[in-house]
């Protein structure tokens, strides 16, 4: 892809793309005709950014992998990084990321520091670090994950 060009990825449902007509106001309806397109969740499709509105052209819609598709979504999770950051504060920084959120039960380890580099969506890896740093364990109840120190 190249920056004449436009990549449309679907993630849930389906969506219609389609070539504006000389009537920019208008757009042909998707309908699989020349210069449109309907894509369903995991698939994709390349477009011209500034297509011939006179020919318009077939799109060719692709299914993604699940790793090709992880792979185009990293930018929607990006790198946290922490240097001596409290706990709290990476606490936060994870939660403003996930559906899962993280609860501190024991506001004692707020202030513990953490530094690292980990995926905004990586909660795994954030919490072995903190079960091998601090010993620091944690019970999933539905959409919380509850952090306590080990007994």
């Amino acid at each position: 892809m190249d920056a004449k060009s436009v990549e449309v990825i679907v993630t849930e449902g389906r969506v219609s793309v389609a070539q504006a007509t000389e009537d920019a106001q208008r757009v042909k309806p998707a309908l699989n005709l020349p210069g449109s397109a309907s894509v369903g969740a995991g698939e994709h499709v390349v477009m011209d950014a500034m297509p011939d509105t006179a020919r318009p052209q077939a799109y060719k819609v692709e299914r993604l992998g699940a790793r090709e598709l992880a792979d185009k979504l990293t930018w929607l999770n990006p790198r946290l990084e922490f240097t001596g950051t409290p706990l709290r504060m990476v606490i936060i920084m994870f939660n403003q990321h996930n559906r899962v959120q993280l609860v501190l039960e024991d506001p004692l380890l707020q202030n513990l520091q953490l530094s690292g580099v980990l995926r905004s969506d990586n909660i795994p890896a954030l919490l072995h670090m903190i079960d091998t740093n601090f010993h620091i364990q944690a019970e999933r109840h539905g959409n919380d994950i509850i952090l306590h120190k080990a007994p």
